[in-house]
């Protein structure tokens, strides 16, 4: 039976121990916020639900399902080294808002000290409590609509998608949106086709404008969790990797994400959910 594999602490600092990961391809999380999502699912996640939340696809709605959680909402995990915060493909995050279902944003904010990245904050952002906020004087659907010609045009390499682009990222700037767009070019040759991002411009500033937003604004801690562990990377780049500062050499990143499963299986504690 393989030995029990538990988290190793670094002061105040905490984090599974993850070999050294790639980005996988587009919309995926980059490889250091894959690391800190694996960290953040073990600290919110229900014990039975570990397995199916680590195993989860990168194309899955939601980082973690509310049906895997105490706490009643969807998350989404994502990480920064600006203000601006990515969100990855637009017509399913507008979706998501539109919808309504709880959707909170684990916003993880670093900064790069060298090869290091060291959290600096961590921002728990309502998404669906006020999407005016967000999308100022425009309307979900309104602005699904545009966003949803706009991706055909991309997906399809329509030349004509640059201004198109241009003109929306203006008329939301106007409308005073929160949001801003990013359209991504495809790869013919590796059968892969555009998609349009989108991001928050500047969540310094919602922060300013819209507090009845914030859940929670705390250092480098989640769900009073200890905090998460500086990671060795580099600036982001093109399939840029990120390891933890302690890694195994001969492992593989599912091999211990499962043996970490194992560990925490009746030793988990179910986080405690405030009233």
């Amino acid at each position: 039976m393989p030995a029990k594999t538990k988290k190793k602490a670094i002061g105040k600092y905490t984090t599974p121990r993850v070999k050294q990961t790639k980005k996988k391809g587009p919309g995926e999380v980059q490889a250091h916020g894959k690391i800190w999502e694996t960290s953040i699912i073990g600290s919110v996640v229900l014990p039975h639900y570990l397995e199916e939340a680590y195993g989860a696809s990168h194309t899955a709605v939601h980082d973690i399902d509310k049906a895997w959680t105490p706490y009643g909402k969807h998350m989404s995990i994502k990480a920064t080294g600006s203000k601006r915060v990515d969100f990855g493909d637009a017509k399913r995050t507008l979706n998501n808002i539109k919808k309504g279902s709880p959707l909170e944003a684990i916003i993880i904010k670093y900064k790069q000290n060298g090869n290091s990245k060291i959290p600096t904050s961590v921002i728990r952002l309502d998404m669906t409590k006020n999407p005016k906020a967000l999308l100022g004087s425009m309307s979900s659907e309104e602005l699904y609509s545009d966003v949803n010609e706009l991706d055909a045009m991309v997906k399809s390499g329509n030349p004509g998608y640059k201004s198109t682009a241009a003109k929306l990222r203006e008329k939301m700037k106007k409308r005073g949106s929160s949001f801003s767009l990013a359209p991504k070019i495809g790869n013919p040759l590796k059968k892969r086709s555009g998609r349009l991002q989108i991001s928050l411009a500047n969540i310094d500033d919602i922060i300013k404008k819209h507090p009845e937003l914030i859940v929670e604004e705390k250092d480098c801690s989640v769900y009073g969790n200890k905090c998460l562990m500086p990671l060795i990377s580099g600036r982001r780049v093109v399939n840029s990797s990120a390891v933890a500062l302690k890694t195994p050499k001969k492992s593989k990143t599912k091999a211990i994400i499962t043996r970490k499963i194992k560990s925490v299986k009746g030793k988990h504690l179910q986080p405690s959910v405030k009233a």
